[in-house]
């Protein structure tokens, strides 16, 4: 994801910290887990 443009990486020591590269990729996730949990309901009528 780093090599994709979605995290930001930074070491510290032998830590990896990661970071979103953008608020609009944590909009993303929530807008595409509101469809998953709709297409789930809808399924399970």
């Amino acid at each position: 994801m780093v090599t994709n443009g979605i995290l930001i990486q930074r070491k510290a020591g032998l830590i990896a910290l990661y970071k979103l590269s953008t608020p609009k990729v944590a909009k993303a996730c929530q807008i595409m887990r509101e469809v998953l949990i709709e297409n789930l309901k809808e399924i399970r009528k």
